[in-house]
């Protein structure tokens, strides 16, 4: 059997990749600069704690495709650094809720702006139609993976 020949910048899944860990690397890079102890995995929960008010370990990482042992990482970075608090749910002890800190909120205005800028550097020569359509193809895939 002939093996296809195989362009990694033809790979969706390369690309996909790549251009997730360009962000990543950029987002670390200006935080960075502004003096901000903050990874961008911990930006993404600090996100997602100010959409949500509030959430659980598992929901994090099942909003952010991560496994439970990556997410208690990142969770405990953030709880030592004063970005987020853990406390037990009252209705199951086993489980703790989680919320922004008043210090993250100091950051949110900041690191809104810095990542917008990012994101404008990142789709520079990309319409606003073909970022949606990007947007809605990755949100598909995501669905159809998590089945």
């Amino acid at each position: 059997m002939k093996i296809p020949f195989y362009l990694s910048e033809e790979s969706l899944g390369f690309m996909t990749v790549t251009a997730y860990r360009s962000l990543n690397s950029t987002l670390r890079r200006k935080f960075k600069k502004l003096n901000i102890d903050l990874t961008p995995e911990q930006w993404g929960v600090l996100v997602l704690l100010w959409e949500r008010g509030a959430a659980t370990q598992d929901e994090l990482a099942a909003a952010l495709c991560v496994d439970k042992s990556t997410m208690s990482r990142v969770l405990s970075s953030a709880e030592d650094k004063g970005f987020i608090t853990r406390e037990v749910d009252p209705t199951n002890e086993r489980k703790k809720i989680i919320r922004t800190a008043e210090k993250s909120l100091q950051l949110r205005k900041m690191g809104f702006e810095m990542s917008s800028g990012v994101m404008q550097l990142a789709l520079t020569g990309i319409s606003q139609q073909e970022a949606q359509t990007c947007i809605k193809v990755l949100a598909a895939i995501k669905n159809n993976l998590r089945s």
